[in-house]
């Protein structure tokens, strides 16, 4: 049960495998639903069930390459290769972007549990991840606010507040 659509009040089109996504085009998967994204440099996303993404941004300017992909709601696994220093791979969830150079790692987002429990959480199988808040898709700093590296974890605390860091769960594991 997977849907596209161009716009949001669109019904959605079910995807034919070997489909190409455009930019802005949104994503859905229903209930015991996954779906695999190819991008043309080698890095690949799993989206898991009820999971809602949408294609931000993919250029190619002089040999650099900027993909960067929006999660709503639910969960994805990012399976990067190794990026140029001056590439950009980005995972935008509504509080926090997550940037990385080749990876992987799950990124899951839970809208529905309030301002007062976890919102977004971001754990690194192998790799490095750099974390940083954004407001409306504007880094609040330069630099991340986390850096995670290799069977690391990270919770927001609260809803764009600050993260906690652990362990990677078996869990995190088993599902990456």
């Amino acid at each position: 049960d997977v849907k596209v659509k161009s716009n949001p009040g669109d019904a959605g089109v079910k995807p034919e495998v070997g489909a190409l996504l455009t930019t802005n085009q949104m994503l859905f998967t229903g209930d015991k639903s996954t779906v695999d994204l190819e991008f043309s440099h080698g890095s690949s996303l799993r989206i898991k069930a009820n999971t809602e993404v949408s294609l931000k941004r993919l250029v190619e300017t002089n040999g650099n390459v900027t993909e960067e992909v929006s999660i709503k709601k639910g969960m994805l696994v990012a399976n990067v290769t190794k990026q140029k220093q001056t590439d950009n791979f980005n995972i935008v969830t509504p509080t926090v972007i997550a940037g990385v150079r080749g990876t992987r790692f799950l990124v899951v987002v839970d809208p529905d549990k309030g301002k007062e429990e976890d919102v977004t959480r971001v754990s690194v199988l192998d790799g490095v991840v750099g974390i940083t808040k954004h407001k409306e898709e504007v880094p609040l700093t330069v630099e991340p606010i986390e850096i995670l590296d290799s069977k690391q974890s990270a919770q927001e605390i609260s809803r764009g507040g600050n993260f906690k860091r652990s362990s990677i769960t078996d869990a995190d594991i088993k599902i990456i």
